[in-house]
């Protein structure tokens, strides 16, 4: 009886005990706990800032576009001029009967000229040298003795020179003509040698 007794004293007393380590769910460590919480050690976290990096923008330049001045070479190459497009001879008839026709050339341009002369030869039995020239389109023709289709509006065409001298000298001029483009022939008239030079303006 006295064991059961003493028994029951002892669990009323570890009961007690720790009753009194348990107050509003704060467990309060033994000393054993205490211990062992003082010799291991507290680990602080550092928090290492990450480094920041700065991200330098250099700026480019443009280059400034250079102009390049014209030349006066490159001004005056583009600039109209007179060139040669064909030439034509002929030694003409002394008994009036020279009439010949050159072959058709191209004109491109819408202005260009007939640098013409003719050469009377010693000789020549007559002192009357007739030459004049018709200029045609391609297509026109001579009928019935008349002109038919030839350009009207030619100064100096039909061109016609009158009486001369039977000696060596040369005569000559230029006939301006405003027509083109197009196929154009002449037809000449003369009793002495000449020469036709076409030039175009372009």
């Amino acid at each position: 009886m006295k064991k059961i007794l003493v028994i029951v004293l002892l669990l009323a007393l570890i009961t007690c005990v720790l009753a009194g380590c348990v107050e509003e769910g704060v467990v309060t460590p033994t000393p054993i706990q205490a211990q062992r919480a003082e010799a291991t050690p507290t680990s602080t976290l550092i928090h290492t800032p990450k480094p920041t990096t700065t991200r330098t923008t250099t700026p480019i330049t443009t280059p400034t576009p250079t102009t390049t001045p014209t030349s006066n070479h490159t001004l005056t190459s583009t600039q109209k001029s007179w060139h040669k497009v064909t030439n034509f001879t002929g030694r003409g008839n002394y008994m009036g009967t020279g009439s010949e026709i050159t072959k058709p050339f191209m004109i491109n341009e819408d202005e260009w000229r007939i640098r013409w002369s003719f050469k009377v030869d010693p000789g020549c039995p007559t002192t009357y040298a007739p030459f004049y020239f018709v200029v045609y389109p391609e297509g026109g023709y001579v009928e019935a003795g008349r002109y038919v289709n030839h350009i009207e509006n030619i100064t100096h065409v039909p061109y016609s020179i009158g009486t001369v001298s039977s000696n060596s000298t040369i005569y000559g001029g230029t006939t301006y003509i405003h027509q083109g483009p197009d196929n154009f022939y002449v037809k000449v008239e003369a009793s002495v040698g000449w020469t036709l030079e076409i030039e175009e303006y372009g």
